[in-house]
Formats: C-alpha cells, sequence, structure tokens
C-alpha cells in the first residue's frame, strides 16, 4: 500500500513536471509577484554567474526575499534544457541524482528593516538533489511541493569539459565597427571528444556580459582543420563595444550614496531619487570601473545585508538633451535589477510636460549598474539597442562567455562540453579549459 502510494505521489509530480515544461517561456522569469531581491551566483561571489562544473564540488548560492505576510514551503528543482534552453523533455529521475525536488529550510524574517519580508536562502547542489548530466539548466522555485505553482526559474550552466579554448578580444578589421565594435577570435580543440566529424556536431554560442540576450549561436569557423576549429577575423564573432554601465549606491539610506539626489525617510516605503541619466552616445568615452549590468546585495547601515537591508521606492529619470534622437522608440531599463521582468514593466514612461523618460523600481539596499535600451514603437519585434542611448566604443570593458555544445549521433539533448570567459580589457591569449 505504501509502494503504491508513493508511486502515486511521483506520477502527479512528473505529470505536473511536464506540464509545466510545456508551458514555459521565459527561461528567467519571476512569477510570484511578491518575490524580490534574486540572486543566484558562485557561492562566495555575487558578481560571478552560476556556472558548476561536473564532478566537482563547486556550489553555488540562492538569496532571494518573500514580500508576502506568510512563510511560504518553497521547494527547488532542476530541468536540462538544450542549447536554445527548450526542454529536453527528459524524464528527471535520469538527470537528477538524488530526489526531484528538495524544500528550501533556511529563511529570516526581516530585522531592523522597515519593509517586513522573509529572507530564504540555500546553497546548492546537495548531495539529495543534484544535476547527473552536464547542459544547460533551469533551476525552478515553486510552492507547497507543486511545480506548477511557480515563483521564479533561473538559467545555470553545468559544464563536463572536453573540449580546449583558446580566445582574445581584438579590435575588427570591420570599417563598421573599427572603432565601435569588439572581435572575439576563438580556436577550439575538440580531441578530447574523440569523435569522428566532431566539428558538425558542435554549437558555439558566446555571450557578451552574461545577457542571453545578446548570444551568438551556431557560429561556423573560418577553418577547420583536423579536430581545430578557428575562428579569425569573423564577422559573426563582432558584437557592438557598447559602454560601461551607469551606476547607483543605494548601500545606505541614512546618507545618500553615489548618484543618490534624494532621500525621503518620512514615507512608507522609503523613496530616493537617482541623479538624472543624460545620453552618453554623444559623449565621449570614459573609462571606469563598472559591475557589467550586475548587482550585490550590501549594506553600510547595518551588520547583516541579506535580511537587515530594507527597501525603497527608487526613481530614475532619463533625461536626453537632444529628444529627437530617440522620438518613436519605447526606452528600458536593462540590468539584473530587471531581470525576470515582463519587458513591458521594464520600459520609462514618459513625461510630455519636462520630455523625460521615468520609471520606479523597488529595490533592496545594494550597489546596482544598469543601461538604457531602445526599441521602436512601430516594430516590437526588433531586439532591444543601445547604440543611441548609451554608445558604442571599442575601448568598454566587456566580459564575454564562449560555450561550446555537443550532441553525438544519436543524442537526446545539447551536452555543455566547455567553456571559457574572457575579459576585453584584460585579454590574453592562451587556452582556457574551463577557467572563470
Amino acid at each position: 500500500m505504501k509502494k503504491n502510494k508513493l508511486f502515486l505521489v511521483l506520477f502527479i509530480f512528473l505529470f505536473a513536471y511536464h506540464a509545466w515544461t510545456q508551458e514555459l517561456i521565459e527561461p528567467d522569469r519571476v512569477y510570484l509577484s511578491s518575490i524580490g531581491a534574486i540572486k543566484f551566483f558562485a557561492q562566495g561571489n555575487q558578481f560571478e554567474y552560476p556556472i558548476i562544473q561536473l564532478g566537482t564540488t563547486d556550489v553555488l548560492a540562492l538569496d532571494f526575499d518573500d514580500l508576502g505576510k506568510d512563510l511560504k514551503n518553497f521547494y527547488y528543482t532542476f530541468e536540462l534544457c538544450n542549447a536554445d534552453w527548450t526542454s529536453t523533455y527528459i524524464n528527471p529521475s535520469e538527470f537528477l541524482g538524488g530526489f526531484i525536488q528538495q524544500r528550501i529550510e533556511d529563511y529570516h524574517y526581516s530585522n531592523i528593516a522597515t519593509t517586513n519580508y522573509i529572507h530564504y536562502q540555500v546553497a546548492l547542489p546537495t548531495s539529495t538533489c543534484y544535476p547527473k548530466y552536464p547542459g544547460n539548466y533551469l533551476l525552478k522555485v515553486f510552492t507547497d511541493g507543486d511545480p506548477t505553482q511557480l515563483a521564479f526559474t533561473r538559467r545555470l550552466l553545468v559544464v563536463d569539459n572536453k573540449v580546449d579554448i583558446a580566445t582574445s578580444v581584438v579590435q575588427p578589421f570591420a570599417q563598421k565597427w573599427v572603432n565601435q565594435g569588439q572581435q572575439i577570435n576563438m580556436t577550439i580543440n575538440l580531441e578530447k571528444l574523440n569523435a569522428g566529424l566532431a566539428s558538425q556536431l558542435v554549437n558555439v554560442v558566446i555571450l557578451k556580459n552574461y545577457d542571453w540576450r545578446s548570444a551568438r549561436a551556431h557560429l561556423q569557423p573560418n577553418f577547420v582543420i583536423g579536430n581545430t576549429m578557428q575562428y579569425n577575423n569573423n564577422d559573426a564573432c563582432i558584437f557592438p563595444g557598447g559602454n560601461e554601465y551607469r551606476w547607483v549606491d543605494l548601500r545606505s539610506f541614512k546618507f545618500k550614496g553615489d548618484r543618490v539626489s534624494r532621500i525621503q525617510l518620512n514615507t512608507r516605503p522609503y523613496q530616493l531619487w537617482v541623479v538624472k541619466d543624460k545620453l552618453l552616445s554623444t559623449q565621449p568615452y570614459l573609462q571606469y570601473n563598472d559591475l557589467n549590468g550586475f548587482f550585490e546585495i550590501s549594506n553600510t547601515d547595518y551588520y547583516n545585508p541579506w535580511w537587515e537591508s530594507d527597501y525603497a521606492l527608487t526613481h530614475f529619470t532619463f533625461a536626453p538633451k537632444d529628444a529627437d534622437l530617440i522620438a518613436g522608440q519605447n526606452v528600458f531599463m536593462v540590468g539584473e535589477l530587471t531581470k525576470g521582468m515582463p519587458l513591458e514593466q521594464t520600459k520609462l514612461q514618459y513625461i510630455d510636460s519636462n520630455h523625460t523618460y521615468q520609471i520606479n523600481l523597488f529595490l533592496k539596499q545594494g550597489y546596482y549598474s544598469y543601461k538604457y535600451s531602445i526599441q521602436p514603437l512601430a516594430d516590437t519585434t526588433q531586439e532591444l539597442s543601445d547604440a543611441i542611448t548609451e554608445g558604442n566604443f571599442w575601448e568598454t570593458e566587456n566580459d564575454y562567455l564562449i560555450l561550446v555544445y555537443y550532441r553525438p549521433f544519436g543524442g537526446r539533448y545539447d551536452e555543455l562540453a566547455g567553456f571559457a570567459t574572457i575579459n576585453s580589457r584584460n585579454s590574453r591569449k592562451g587556452f582556457q579549459s574551463g577557467t572563470y
């Protein structure tokens, strides 16, 4: 009888699990409106993308807040995906070790903060729930053990290093991009895959600043020599240089941080106003250290940033001097601070009376980086662009992530067989095998 009940529970979970995968649209998405300040990173470094190497003790940290009134039972599981983030529809009992789902048991009620929330945190993977296959995974967080009751999803990468990647960032020869772009040159050695025609079975993907909207996939090499693929002066590997990210320091609500113009503490919630942002494309390039779109939960007012930090309604204003440059465009806030939000919620509202664009975000104390991108009002299918709002400069500091996926003959999903990262400012030649 107990076995029958256990089988029934497992069947119900698997049915709900696969029903959910068919409905998933965006890999990074917040479904529960009370969720805030999600951070998913390599443990010990909030600016490190969630990547683990198969068979190692790599640990990721997940932190988030629930601003709802009641304590919730949050669970998590993993979904194995292909290189394009479509579901593999492989049974989770096959690619997961231990249990299929795990409860998040570590939580803290907010302390000192005027905004009430419950902070949840977990280190993963654990010995009771972990990915067994290399590839793309979705971390799915849901309530009450029901995977159809999603709170949010986040991407992570599990790598089994079987390829060597040598890469460098150079100034493009193409006239269009010579002063505005950055070209990625690569040499990829597939010898460890030990497969004939391996070059025809791989999919090379490049991301700029870990933003999947920037991804270039199915990149074709200039030359294939034996087991080596060479990408040199390849136009498909040229990225707009962009500009350094804008920033605001919200680590203190007692004192005005960098680029905070005003703080109002006699309201609930608190309110802060950020110094007005201008067009950067019309200004010369200015070098400074930025966070490449990331944000950090940190606090200079109290001891623990995770459950002693407060929230504030933060007002951003984009005030381009020459409004005609972006006439007929929607303006969006881009960065980790808006990650997972529906695009419409990241759109700035145009204020006709003063010709500015404004957006208000409910943000936790920390240090934030962001940029503005535009999209034509007449064609919302076009990709977001920041060429006019931010500018493109060859000198800009960017991080690039190179991913090599491999699907052998008869394979059911895309294995992540190698990766490398390179910084455009600190670019050095040489082999990098899974270094980050």
